[in-house]
């Protein structure tokens, strides 16, 4: 019994190369940079004290928390880049 013909190899695809995002030399970062996890719980906790211990706020207080201290450290970088 003859054998079936191999069917024909297929074409290799070119598939388009990723850009390269490259960072200048002298940019300055634009992200803050991050709050430790134990500081976040820390303030996150003094928030919930000044709420008067009501429960059910965790997430606002900690969402809170992260953004003040994100902001407190962005707030020097500020001040003196305005300088």
């Amino acid at each position: 019994m003859p054998r079936a013909p191999r069917p024909p190899a297929p074409t290799p695809v070119s598939l388009p190369q990723p850009k390269l995002i490259r960072k200048t030399r002298n940019a300055p970062s634009r992200a803050p940079a991050a709050v430790p996890h134990e500081l976040i719980a820390l303030h996150a906790y003094w928030l919930f004290l000044e709420r008067g211990c009501v429960h059910g706020h965790d997430l606002d207080d900690w969402f809170m928390a992260e953004r003040e201290l994100l902001e407190s450290q962005a707030a020097p970088v500020r001040k003196a880049a305005s300088a």
